[in-house]
């Protein structure tokens, strides 16, 4: 059988012993099934402890586990602060109501990542190994001697995973996955469990904190009284897309990222084609059949030659020309898209807010 180093025992009084502290020469317990441990030393191999006569059931998978739970007693018992952090999130003040927060890939802009942190010794004062609570059996379980806070579990995981009916029980567990002492030791030293990939917190409370966040940037579409039309160099946000043109007579705002086509929307062209159902004398080359893309990606007029237009006309130049014959193909495809997007339409006499547009309204 391999020799086994730990770096940890129990001392006479149960206390747990550094291997640096150790004494050659006096006899100490395993954690797990309190065996005697000796202290060795050499000028090749590293202090450490082994067992004088190991069983074939102390492996150091239960040493770990066992060390873990007294080291952490330990640390409780003698220290005024065992703090713990887990996440959570600052939301935007108007995330429950916003048009626009209900899409996995916003989060960046509606909420961020944020932690809560405790110190539990200022709501319990007793921890206890291997304690029975509702059925389920506690690593640790801490409690307030005057039963003023339900208790929470601390559970070690070496070897075994921690039983589902404890996890979905609503009891509040900390569960802390263990390899190595050097893992344990990181834990204890920063003085706080923090939720890690490691460390994992079930049926706490996680409540979302108030954050000003940066704003989700959206798409929008302004319609002037004079028919020109434009989308704002800035786009516009989630925060002040309802601040209306003075001259506008229609605005139509949208969330890209909301798009659940897999084709991009254009929105200069997606603007013009909705004005266009609701406004008589609404003219863009853009919606024009005979505005084209040619083989660089440049658009042009297909009757320059013809009929003697400019060749690469600015859009809005068919506002004044006698050839526009609207696409319908152009309107029809844009118009398919408004199932699939969150949006909000202004008309001139509506209040600031418009109407919405949610696609998970439309999707219910």
């Amino acid at each position: 059988m391999a020799e086994l180093k730990y770096t940890y025992a129990l001392d006479d009084n149960e206390n747990c012993v550094n291997i640096e502290n150790a004494q050659k020469g006096i006899e100490y317990l395993c954690p797990h099934c309190k065996g005697k441990m000796i202290v060795k030393e050499g000028s090749v191999k590293v202090k450490h402890y082994a067992h004088k006569i190991r069983p074939q059931d102390c492996s150091y998978e239960t040493y770990l586990h066992a060390l873990a739970k007294k080291r952490i007693e330990e640390w409780f018992n003698s220290d005024e602060t065992f703090n713990i952090s887990f996440r959570t999130k600052d939301r935007c003040p108007n995330f429950a109501h916003c048009l626009w927060n209900h899409n996995n890939t916003l989060s960046s802009y509606c909420e961020k990542e944020s932690s809560q942190s405790f110190n539990l010794k200022n709501y319990y004062n007793v921890i206890t190994r291997e304690k029975t609570y509702k059925g389920f059996r506690a690593d640790l379980l801490l409690t307030n001697s005057e039963n003023k806070h339900e208790p929470v579990f601390i559970e070690i995981l070496v070897s075994h995973q921690c039983e589902k009916g404890k996890l979905v029980s609503g009891i509040r567990i900390i569960e802390v996955v263990l390899n190595s002492e050097y893992e344990l030791n990181t834990i204890i030293q920063s003085g706080t469990i923090s939720e890690n990939e490691r460390v994992n917190f079930y049926n706490f409370k996680r409540k979302c904190g108030i954050s000003e966040t940066e704003g989700l940037m959206l798409n929008k579409f302004v319609l002037l009284d004079s028919m020109q039309g434009f989308c704002p160099s800035n786009r516009s946000n989630c925060k002040i897309y309802t601040q209306r043109h003075s001259s506008a007579i229609f605005e139509i705002t949208f969330d890209y990222l909301t798009n659940h086509t897999t084709t991009w929307i254009n929105p200069f062209v997606f603007g013009w084609a909705i004005a266009y159902k609701n406004y008589e004398n609404v003219k863009n080359c853009f919606l024009c059949k005979y505005y084209k893309e040619n083989y660089y990606n440049q658009r042009l007029c297909c009757l320059y030659k013809k009929k003697g237009i400019e060749k690469y006309c600015k859009s809005n130049q068919a506002i004044g020309c006698n050839e526009f014959t609207v696409d319908e193909s152009v309107i029809s495809e844009n118009h398919n898209y408004l199932p699939h997007i969150t949006y909000n339409v202004w008309e001139k006499g509506m209040d600031k807010y418009g109407v919405d547009y949610d696609i998970l309204e439309k999707d219910e």
